[in-house]
């Protein structure tokens, strides 16, 4: 039976963060940095971790411990700088998952605070050991994206503005007076209704004036929200509604802008209609948008004044945190023997793809469009997920969504994948045609080499397709997919190959990515590349 937990669990985050950090045992505290991940484990020798951080008063943090061992049971506090416990994140759904999350608390003062793991009692009255991961994030504990500006993600500017990526900042300049430059990624960004967004500013030049922010629920130049800073040393937050400019926060001077130099952290906390801004981890202020924003994407922008000088800002490091909902589920069961497909499901008349190894979207569709294998009226892309990955290490499946929450039917979607497994059979999937918890398909690689399509429905796995590596590929632990579903009709390439057609139910739902686990054993799974491509 799938959970749907209120506290998401990610197990994405040593991609997005950037990499796990030292151990901590019992004793002296080490230090964590926000966005930093770092090890630890609990036994009879060492039955508490301690890190600590530098906290700023209105800020709000989250943690999560992610159990990757043992039978650890963990709990989580958050401790102030007097050494009190001020917050405590239970384990969420033991012994199903025991990790713990402390999401969105709001630091009460400035000082060095104390992240604490312990554990609980075990099952059978002894104390539970094992391993665990620590993170510490801004606001909200799931991480939704992140850009470090390599050059790997499309950012587009407008008519006044000049964008161009390079060691590893963007870097957007204004090149009319009076103008607003922006920039928006390509595909857009759509952000949940509870989210965290953080960007590194910094302006690069000396004009008389400048300005620069965040473009937030940004649906094209004419609609969308402004946060913005000035060489003033002021903040402002307005909506954009066509020829219509509404101001919901007059430019406000705030000691955290003063004497920067144009560089500054802006971070905007957005929970529903409230929107919360900082400066450098500073609370600026809040302000509440009573009207329903015309989009959900997000932007960079830079403006002048009417007096000349064209000012140029480098953009580093966009974050962005979400609160949302996570599902564990039952793993269909390993297959043991081959399933073979039923003739109507045959790929005999379907050519390999000359198009697979670019990794381009466009061509990989067009030429589905040319075989006949897609209608023309292709669509477009909606989702560009560069690199995601997800773990278990107990029985079952941990799934994480896609293409924030949007629904479709018909589309073709591509990702390469790659996986890790301690066990036999463990598998990776791209989970699609999601309608809720209760029914959904699933495209799986497993550790043999095999590769099968489910459908979940009433409470049980149906194993629609089932290959083994004896009857399709040596080696399928890093795979190019390509899945097409449209109508009531699935098809599966691999390393660009037709390898499956099956019937599927043509259910609008959602796309994600899964790791699954038969025997408890870990399992990894990384996604390089995943796009979604919608035919409308």
């Amino acid at each position: 039976m799938r959970r749907q937990w209120r506290w998401l669990l990610i197990a994405g985050l040593i991609w997005m963060l950037g990499g796990i950090g030292v151990r901590a045992q019992e004793g002296d505290p080490l230090t964590i940095q926000m966005m930093q991940t770092v090890s630890g484990s609990i036994d009879a020798g060492s039955p508490v971790a301690r890190w600590e951080f530098d906290g700023t008063a209105g800020r709000p943090v989250s943690a999560l411990v992610q159990v990757i061992s043992g039978s650890l049971n963990p709990i989580l506090q958050l401790l102030d700088p007097a050494g009190q416990v001020v917050a405590e994140g239970a384990s969420i759904a033991y012994p199903d998952r025991p990790d713990a999350v402390l999401e969105g608390v709001t630091l009460e003062a400035d000082g060095r605070y104390t992240l604490q793991v312990s554990r609980h009692e075990g099952p059978d009255g002894g104390s539970s050991t094992g391993a665990f991961t620590l993170t510490l994030l801004p606001a909200y504990a799931i991480p939704f994206h992140r850009d470090f500006f390599t050059g790997q993600s499309l950012w587009s500017g407008g008519e006044a503005a000049e964008v161009r990526q390079r060691d590893g900042q963007l870097v957007l300049s204004v090149t009319a007076p009076g103008a607003l430059g922006w920039a928006t990624p390509d595909p857009a960004l759509a952000i949940p209704d509870h989210a965290y967004v953080q960007v590194d500013g910094a302006v690069l030049n000396t004009p008389g004036y400048w300005q620069y922010g965040l473009l937030l629920h940004y649906a094209d130049p004419e609609h969308h929200y402004r946060f913005a800073i000035n060489s003033r040393g002021q903040w402002v937050f307005w909506e954009q509604d066509g020829d219509s400019l509404r101001v919901l926060q007059e430019w406000t001077e705030h000691p955290a802008l003063a004497d920067r130099g144009g560089a500054v952290t802006l971070g905007v906390a957005i929970d529903g209609a409230e929107h919360t801004f900082y400066a450098n981890g500073e609370l600026l202020g809040t302000a509440v948008v009573d009207a329903q924003p015309a989009g959900r994407s997000v932007a960079l922008a830079v403006a002048a004044d009417d007096r000349g000088g064209f000012p140029q800002v480098a953009f580093k490091n966009l974050l962005i945190t979400a609160s949302s909902s996570f599902a564990v589920s039952a793993a269909p069961a390993a297959p043991a023997a081959s399933v073979v497909p039923a003739v109507d499901d045959t790929v005999d008349n379907l050519n390999p793809l000359q198009s697979w190894q670019e990794r381009d979207s466009a061509a990989i569709v067009a030429e589905l469009a040319e075989e006949g294998v897609i209608r023309s009226d292709a669509g477009s892309q909606v989702m560009l997920v560069l690199e995601s990955f997800t773990t278990t290490a107990r029985p079952g499946m941990q799934t994480l969504p896609l293409g924030q929450g949007r629904q479709q039917t018909d589309f073709i979607m591509g990702s390469t994948i790659t996986l890790s497994s301690e066990g036999d059979g463990n598998a990776c999937g791209l989970l699609f045609r999601n309608v809720d918890e209760s029914r959904y398909s699933l495209l799986f690689l497993d550790e043999r080499g095999g590769l099968g399509v489910a459908e979940w429905q009433q409470n049980r796995f149906d194993p629609a397709f089932y290959m083994d590596r004896d009857t399709n590929f040596t080696e399928l632990t890093r795979v190019s997919v390509i899945l097409v579903a449209q109508d009531d009709r699935v098809i599966v390439y691999v390393n660009g190959q037709p390898v499956a057609a099956r019937a599927n139910p043509p259910l609008l739902g959602r796309v994600g990515i899964a790791a699954l686990s038969y025997d408890g054993q870990f399992v990894e799974c990384r996604f390089a590349s995943t796009w979604l491509w919608v035919q409308e």
